[in-house]
Parts: structure tokens; C-alpha cells; sequence
């Protein structure tokens, strides 16, 4: 008769007792265990068939056993390293960081840093912790170092008089000039400043953004602005979105400025709205939060698949380019050259540029210019409908100074109260509340107006943003968040310059191109 289950014998399950010296069974007060005397003594038996066997089957057991733990610990060491790299290395730039002269700033958690605490509107949270921080301050992103500078003498500080040490750019993970290897050859997305990217700003500010150019450019822009007006008369009475509409013209003459044609039609755009879902899902990947910015070293594994959408959408806005470029060159090459435009796209193919490189720039270009543009003249409507006393008034100020049925360029500096109101808009909605990233290389900031203590900061590879929404919200008034139109209505309305800080925050100086005047005239 055995024993309970809770009083282990193992002697009782042999055929006969043991005999061998030295050898005791113990009972265990525990369920499932095994006598260690139990196995000892089957270790002592004498040779014989029935022993062997046990014997050989231990040998097979251990041998595998050993295998499987080895086996389990080579894949928990391959997956641990990553992990325990991040973790060094996150702790090292804490630890470095401590003591680095770096602006002040919230806790930053270990491999998260200040991540989670961004939120969906990074642009309002810089806004609000530079409340308590300062206009300079640090965040950590994951594993990146991040200074934000929101206030205008930070930006001035970072713009102009540090802008050869800062002119550099941090190329996010899904921008195409990064995985197409052409981060060096981009406008907007310069990794550092060379002579193609000289002789790209030359060309930018020759053939679009010089006075020549905008004043070459006035028929385009007027000719757009009589087809957009008269193709909303054609919808009265219809459903009609303002965005789709501005969208499509200020598209429509950016190709003809870019490369002198029409990729779209107002009225199928309108309908489709194709080319504005295209535009506004490369901002959408672009603006997302990726992981493989925040960790680089987890950059080749794409884990959220952003560079794959933006590779497809990538492939459907340049498929629309190949033929024209190709048919460009095709007519360089014949004796039709004589009688082709000397336009941007030309002097691309002059200089010897690839069809990848055209198609990046084209991409930034019209990208950035359609968004902006739209933007604007969208916040701008809505703010006029929500305030019905500066409709009326902007509506009384065409009446009387307006005699012909549609305004011409001419007629702008007259518009006062209109040119305040999109300032106003532009004020309260920035169409870029933060500014591309800049990299820096060896920075050392003095900011003895910026902080009470005179402090010096020393900024190494690091990515710094200026955020304008605080600077343009930064008017002594009651209310920051409120449409106060006068404020603009003693700023000179001209081509060469605009509002100081307007200009100043829409500029990208030497790691871009002086848009500010072509923005203001295209919007």
C-alpha cells in the first residue's frame, strides 16, 4: 500500500528493497519530488540489462536537456543585446546629459525621454512648456536630443547669427531624399550645405523668388485667380469645398511656374480631389510619429511601415513627372531647343540632374508650396466667417476702393484691412507651426538676454526646432487665441518686405529658400 501523494517514497516502487550500501530513501513532504537517495542508488546497481537501459536513457535526457537550454539561452542572449544596447546607451546620454550645459527642461524618462508627454498637438505643448522653461529649452525624444527655441530672439539667435553652424537638417526616416540617398542634393531636407545645394538656392531665387520672377509671374498668378472665381460662379447653388478649389489653383500655377503646364483641371480636381488626397497623405506620414526617428538603430526594420507608404505615394506623385521630363529632354537633344521655355525644370536638365533628383525637388517644391498656400487662404475664409464685423468691413473696403469687377495686383497695397486679415489668420493658424529640424554640428549659444544667468550652451549633433506658434501668439493682448486685425493695419503692404516677424519665422536662410514674398503674393 503506498503512501499518500504528499509522503513521496520512491524504495516503494522497486521491485525488491535496496541493498546497497550507503543507500536510504527519505520521504519528502512535498508532491511531485524525487528522493535524491533514489537516484544515487540507481547510479551504484549492479551491471545488468534493466540498469543499462535506465542508465542510457538518463544520457539521452541530460544531453537533450542540455541542448534545449542551450539553444533557449543563445535566443535570449540575440534578444536581449539589442535591448540592453538601447538601454546603455540611453543611460549614457542621461548621464552625459546631466552634466552638459544643456538648456532647462521637463523630465525626461529613461528610453522614452518626453515622448508621451508631446501629445497630438506638439506645436501647443512647446508652446505651453516654454511657458515654464523659458523661449529655450530641452526635450529628449527617445534617443535624440531636441532644443526648441520659441521666442524671437531664440529664433534670431538660431536663424541668423548661428545659422552656418545650424544650417544642417534632420532628415526624418520617410522623407524620400533619405532612403533615395539624395539627402545631400534636397532643398528642404539639406543634410549639409554644398555647392549643388548653392547652385539649387541661386536657381530657386532666380526663376521664383527674385522680384523679376514675381513680377514675370503676376499674369499667371491674375489669370488663375479670374479661372478660380469664375468657375465658383459656375457652382453657385452646388456644394463646394474652398480647399479643393484653392488647391487646385495654387497647384495649377505652381506646375506652370515649375515645369509650364497643367497637371490638373480646377473641375475634375474639385470632383476627384486625386492630386489633394495625394499631397495630404504625404503631410499625414510625414507628420506621424515615427519610432525609427526616435530609435534610429530600429530604422532598417520599418516597424510602423511609414517609408512603405511613403515609397507608394511617392511612386504615384512622380509617375506623373517621368513623361514630361523625358519628353524635355528629348526635346533639348532636337533642334527644337531654340523654342522651349527656359523654366526651372529646364535648368534642372542643363545642369545634369538625374530624374530621381528632379523628382525629389519638384515633390518639396510643390508640396510645400500647395499645403502652405491652402492653408492660408482656408483659415483665412473660416476666420472671416466667424467674425462677421471684419467680412463686413473687408467687404465695405473692396467696394470702395475696387472700381473694376475683379482685383488685380495693382490694387493691393490699397487692401489694408484684407492684407491684415491674413496676417491675422496667418497669426492665429501658422500653416508650419514648427519649422524643419535643424542639425547642428558645434553650437555655443550666448544667452544672456535669452535666460537671467549669462549661460553658454554647447549643442552637438543635435536637433533644435523653432516653434512660431508662441512667437506669433506673442502679442501683449487680453487674448492670444482672439482675431485682432488692427494690430497689422500699420505694416507697409509690399514685394520687399513684409512683417518683421513674419519674415523672420517664414525664411529658411541658408538651409532653404526666401519664400516669404512669393507666399504672401501666391496667397
Amino acid at each position: 500500500m503506498l503512501e499518500p501523494p504528499l509522503h513521496c517514497m520512491p524504495e516503494e516502487g522497486l521491485p525488491s528493497p535496496l541493498s546497497s550500501p550507503g543507500i536510504s530513501g527519505r520521504p519528502v513532504q512535498k508532491k511531485g519530488c524525487v528522493a535524491p537517495a533514489f537516484l544515487l542508488g540507481i547510479a551504484t546497481l549492479n551491471n545488468g540489462d534493466h540498469s543499462q537501459t535506465i542508465l542510457q536513457a538518463i544520457r539521452q535526457n541530460m544531453a537533450t536537456i542540455v541542448t534545449d537550454i542551450s539553444s533557449n539561452t543563445l535566443f535570449t542572449v540575440l534578444f536581449l543585446l539589442p535591448l540592453i544596447y538601447l538601454i546603455a546607451k540611453q543611460f549614457k546620454a542621461l548621464y552625459s546629459s546631466r552634466f552638459a550645459p544643456l538648456p532647462p527642461g521637463p523630465y525626461s524618462w529613461p528610453i522614452l525621454g518626453n515622448a508621451l508627454q508631446i501629445g497630438n498637438s506638439p506645436h501647443i505643448t512647446l508652446a505651453n512648456l516654454a511657458k515654464t522653461y523659458g523661449p529655450l529649452f530641452s526635450l529628449r525624444l527617445g534617443s535624440q536630443l531636441v532644443i526648441v527655441a520659441a521666442s524671437q530672439e531664440a529664433a534670431t539667435e538660431i536663424l541668423k547669427t548661428q545659422d552656418r553652424f545650424l544650417s544642417g537638417r534632420f532628415v526624418p526616416d520617410v522623407i524620400p531624399a533619405k532612403w533615395l540617398k539624395l539627402e545631400n542634393l534636397s532643398l528642404g531636407w539639406i543634410g549639409e550645405v554644398n555647392n549643388e545645394f548653392k547652385f539649387l538656392r541661386t536657381v530657386c531665387q532666380s526663376k521664383l523668388f527674385s522680384n523679376k520672377a514675381l513680377l514675370s509671374q503676376s499674369c499667371l498668378r491674375e489669370k488663375k485667380a479670374a479661372d478660380t472665381v469664375r468657375f465658383i460662379r459656375t457652382m453657385e447653388g452646388k456644394v463646394l469645398k474652398i480647399k479643393e478649389v484653392a488647391f487646385a489653383a495654387v497647384f495649377s500655377m505652381l506646375t506652370n511656374i515649375l515645369i509650364s503646364s497643367d497637371l490638373i483641371s480646377m473641375e475634375q480636381e474639385s470632383v476627384e480631389g486625386e492630386m489633394t488626397e495625394i499631397i495630404r497623405n504625404i503631410f499625414e506620414v510625414g507628420a506621424a510619429p515615427n519610432i525609427s526617428d526616435l530609435f534610429p538603430i530600429l530604422a532598417p526594420f520599418d516597424l510602423q511601415n511609414l517609408r512603405k507608404k511613403s515609397k507608394e505615394l511617392y511612386l504615384r506623385f512622380s509617375t506623373m513627372f517621368e513623361a514630361i521630363i523625358e519628353e524635355r529632354r528629348e526635346r533639348k537633344m532636337s533642334s527644337d531647343n531654340a523654342s522651349s521655355k527656359e523654366d526651372f525644370l529646364e535648368t534642372l536638365i542643363s545642369n545634369g540632374s538625374s530624374n530621381e533628383h528632379i523628382n525629389v525637388l519638384l515633390l518639396e517644391l510643390l508640396v510645400a508650396g500647395s499645403d502652405t498656400s491652402t492653408s492660408a487662404i482656408e483659415w483665412a475664409m473660416a476666420e472671416l466667417l466667424r467674425n462677421p464685423q471684419c467680412m463686413n468691413k473687408a467687404q465695405a473696403e473692396l467696394a470702395t476702393e475696387i472700381n473694376q469687377d475683379l482685383i488685380q495686383e495693382s490694387d493691393l497695397p490699397r487692401l489694408k484691412f484684407l492684407h491684415a486679415c491674413l496676417k491675422e489668420s496667418m497669426r492665429l493658424h501658422p500653416p508650419g507651426p514648427l519649422l524643419l529640424p535643424h542639425l547642428s554640428l558645434i553650437v555655443t549659444f550666448n544667452l544672456q538676454n535669452l535666460q537671467k544667468k549669462s549661460k553658454e550652451l554647447y549643442m552637438k549633433r543635435r536637433a533644435t526646432f523653432v516653434a512660431i506658434l508662441k512667437e506669433w501668439r506673442e502679442r501683449k493682448v487680453s487674448d492670444d487665441n482672439a482675431s485682432r486685425q488692427e494690430d497689422f493695419l500699420d505694416t507697409v503692404i509690399s514685394n520687399d518686405s513684409t512683417d518683421e516677424n513674419i519674415t523672420l519665422l517664414l525664411q529658411l536662410l541658408r538651409a532653404g529658400t526666401d519664400a516669404s514674398k512669393s507666399a504672401i503674393e501666391w496667397s
